[in-house]
């Protein structure tokens, strides 16, 4: 039996983990990076906040950017993430052409 897919904003954040350790940085380097706000990822200890559509594009298309990865190379869960949230990137459009 297959496991039902991760919430979107766990998966976010999940991703966001893993960029920050192969970054070596913060989560609120982070969202300063991609939101111009350090404590995005510090709001999501309390369960009940959650985010826009806008917002989990605008990480998407982050994540789903290989230049954005430390060694090029975008992880899996990363690739997940850009496809649950339906974002293209430049690579996909790449791959596809």
């Amino acid at each position: 039996m297959t496991q039902p897919p991760l919430p979107l904003t766990e998966l976010l954040c999940s991703v966001a983990a893993i960029w920050a350790e192969k970054s070596d940085a913060s989560l609120a380097r982070l969202g300063r990076l991609v939101k111009n706000d350090t404590r995005f990822f510090a709001r999501f200890e309390n369960a009940r906040v959650s985010t826009t559509t806008a917002t989990l594009e605008e990480f998407a298309a982050f994540f789903g950017d290989a230049g954005n990865w430390p060694d090029g190379a975008v992880p899996q869960e990363a690739v997940d993430l850009v496809h649950r949230v339906g974002v293209t990137t430049q690579e996909a459009q790449d791959r596809a052409a």
